[in-house]
């Protein structure tokens, strides 16, 4: 049989030079004869043996290459429809998690600002009521006179010793500051904060110990500061504001003992939330950032020694 096709190849050749025309005369459509001969190198004879052979066995390239070609495109698409929703909830994941910390940063911010401007406020009031003149009622017929200053002489001490009541009925127009403790809490921990801002030491110690207490409130550990230890004389004895701090925060000294002790009923979140923020604060003061500094050169140059 392919004997009689292949005579009958060489007659159609011979008679026409068109090898697409002749394989179409073979009874091949133009669309396979064009490609076994782009296959074949435009070889008429092995384009024939190539189209007869694929007409035996029954495949079909150019039905069967565009079903395999849409299986493939499908299953990309799949992939990446796939990856594309998986990168979507990252960042929408990513996105929500940055959202919250920035939320509770800026929490955090406003209410340190807002206790640091109400701060300022009592302290401008403060240095404006001290520099107006103190005047006292001396004579009989009413003229003013402005107070004595104290001499520094020690028999003017009991006057200057006196208590605010008595001050107050025998000279009226004379205002006595309020003592710290009388004080409300919130401006008790940012006046003190505001003295400990030179002392870094200080600052860590109180503010790890806060951040401790407001975690577990419930460990007696964290409820209890022993004076008499090295670390309290060692960071927290010589720095002003430190125990008065502690007790802002609800600590009182126990009777007998050199123990500032706090019951866990007087645990103020809120209270410890604004005494973390007034440290974290300090530690953004120049003055504490210089302290430090000079504290770490002096341990650098004390290993420096210590290995030498």
């Amino acid at each position: 049989m392919f004997k009689k096709l292949k005579d009958k190849l060489n007659e159609a050749v011979r008679g026409d030079n068109n090898h697409e025309q002749t394989l179409q005369n073979m009874g091949f459509s133009a669309e396979e004869a064009r490609q076994a001969l782009q296959a074949t190198n435009d070889d008429v004879e092995r384009a024939a043996e190539l189209l007869l052979a694929s007409s035996s066995t029954g495949v079909h390239h150019s039905a069967a290459a565009p079903t395999v070609s849409q299986e493939l495109d499908a299953d990309e698409q799949m992939q990446r429809v796939m990856e594309e929703s998986r990168q979507t909830e990252e960042n929408r994941r990513t996105r929500t998690a940055k959202e919250a910390s920035t939320h509770r940063t800026a929490a955090m911010v406003h209410a340190g600002e807002a206790a640091a401007r109400r701060f300022g406020q009592n302290n401008t009031k403060t240095r404006a009521n001290k520099k107006q003149p103190v005047t006292i009622d001396l004579t009989k017929n009413g003229n003013k006179k402005k107070a004595p200053h104290s001499s520094g002489n020690p028999k003017s001490a009991p006057s200057s010793r006196s208590s605010s009541g008595d001050l107050s009925a025998h000279h009226p127009n004379i205002k006595v500051p309020a003592k710290l403790q009388d004080k409300s809490k919130e401006e008790q921990v940012l006046r003190c904060t505001d003295r400990l801002k030179a002392y870094p030491a200080a600052v860590d110690t109180l503010h790890k110990a806060l951040v401790a207490l407001r975690n577990d409130p419930a460990n007696d550990r964290y409820r209890k500061v022993d004076k008499s230890t090295a670390g309290y004389k060692r960071s927290l004895a010589d720095a002003p504001g430190a125990e008065g701090l502690l007790l802002a925060m609800n600590f009182y000294a126990r009777p007998g003992t050199q123990h500032l002790i706090m019951e866990r009923h007087s645990v103020d979140p809120a209270l410890l939330y604004l005494g973390i923020s007034a440290l974290e604060g300090a530690k953004q003061t120049q003055e504490y950032k210089e302290e430090k500094r000079k504290s770490q050169f002096a341990k650098d140059i004390k290993a420096i020694q210590l290995s030498a």
